[in-house]
């Protein structure tokens, strides 16, 4: 009766109106493998939170709530994430010895839970390069319906991006998963050998396979499946049948940039989980079921603690290079023309003959002769 009231909360939860939002992934749980800490690291600080909430009262009274909360820290090629998330629900049934002279039941039980899951993860990467990273996971879980108070895992491995394209990643992860259970109480694990343990550890090989598709401008699928091979335990013997499987999608459909509507759908499959004595071997009044299925509807708000980043420079654009001046023909040659005969040279004139002897002067001329003499005379500079 219990656990079918505890999935019918779970798919109440999901469908019907989640009352406050302001969240990335809800529950933690149900998106640890489509974080956004699976490519190389771009600087950046975002936090989210979640809250959905459902209510029925009337012939069935019951009251559900989740909560969540998501921290991203990306710098340079390191990247950290810290997630949390609540599931907690409510019932009240009728009282099934309190029957009327009517053959009537109407009194209703006292309030009890239903649903109480607790999940919390921290995540840190190393991007060696674009496509590849080494990580660490520390996980945990409480749920007493699943007899796990708390359910403590560590886990490393290798990450490496099969396809990375602008609107599709298709990546694998393989590495180790120590499980350490508490279960809250002795329970019985081997009823041949009457062994009774509050506790086991589970040592396991790791793989995983993730998708992530921005189908258009406003939808995005993210899809994740992890398998856990248990080739060790204490204090039971080693049975190299139990698997542990969990399969995640997540439908994001976005408003405004900032607010979106989410629907998560977390499926899990335990071959032997608490109480259960060997695997695949599931009977009919052990405490815990090999299955869980849990779905959350919510609306999600994404905040940038660092702001935008600097829009860079646009570079000045370089000045186009000058046009080449185009070559230009050669000059044809002159036609040779015929040349006009060279002057003559002129002859040189003889040189003038020396001055004139003055003309002789007769004696009898008197006059020219004294004319002469005047001329002659030197000046007196007195005069």
């Amino acid at each position: 009766m219990n656990k079918t009231t505890n999935l019918l909360t779970a798919v109440v939860v999901a469908w019907l109106v989640p009352a406050a939002a302001l969240a990335q992934d809800a529950p933690a749980e149900a998106a640890q493998h489509t974080a956004t800490v699976g490519e190389r690291a771009d600087d950046d600080i975002t936090l989210t939170v979640n809250a959905g909430a459902a209510l029925n009262y009337g012939n069935a009274r019951n009251f559900a709530v989740n909560l969540g909360a998501n921290f991203t820290l990306r710098q340079d090629q390191h990247a950290f994430l810290a997630e949390v998330g609540w599931i907690y629900g409510l019932q009240s049934v009728r009282d099934a010895d309190d029957v009327d002279m009517d053959g009537d039941t109407n009194d209703f039980l006292d309030w009890v839970d239903s649903s109480n899951n607790f999940t919390g993860r921290l995540r840190y990467d190393f991007f060696a390069d674009p496509d590849n990273s080494v990580f660490v996971v520390g996980r945990v879980r409480a749920d007493p319906f699943a007899l796990l108070q708390p359910r403590i895992q560590a886990q490393a491995g290798w990450l490496h991006n099969l396809m990375r394209e602008d609107k599709h990643r298709f990546w694998f992860e393989l590495g180790a998963d120590v499980t350490y259970d508490n279960f809250g109480e002795p329970i019985v694990l081997n009823a041949a050998s009457m062994l009774t343990s509050n506790d086991r550890a589970l040592f396991a090989a790791r793989g995983f396979l993730g998708y992530s598709n921005e189908i258009n401008d406003v939808l995005t699928w993210n899809s994740g499946l992890e398998v856990l091979w248990v080739f060790a335990r204490t204090p039971q013997e080693i049975d190299p049948a139990h698997f542990r499987f969990e399969w995640i999608n997540q439908f994001r459909s976005t408003i405004e940039d900032w607010f979106q509507l989410s629907l998560d759908i977390t499926a899990r499959l335990d071959s032997q989980p608490p109480g259960q004595e060997s695997p695949w071997d599931e009977q009919g009044r052990q405490p815990t079921q090999m299955f869980d299925l849990i779905a959350t509807l919510n609306l999600v708000g994404n905040f940038d603690l660092d702001g935008e980043p600097a829009a860079e420079p646009e570079p000045e654009p370089e000045p186009e290079p000058a046009a080449e001046c185009p070559v230009c023909p050669e000059p044809e040659p002159c036609p040779e023309c015929e040349q006009p005969p060279a002057p003559e040279p002129e002859a040189e004139e003889p040189e003038e003959a020396e001055a004139e002897a003055p003309e002789a002067v007769d004696p009898e001329d008197t006059e020219g002769a004294e004319a002469l003499d005047e001329s002659e005379a030197p000046t007196d500079p007195q005069e």
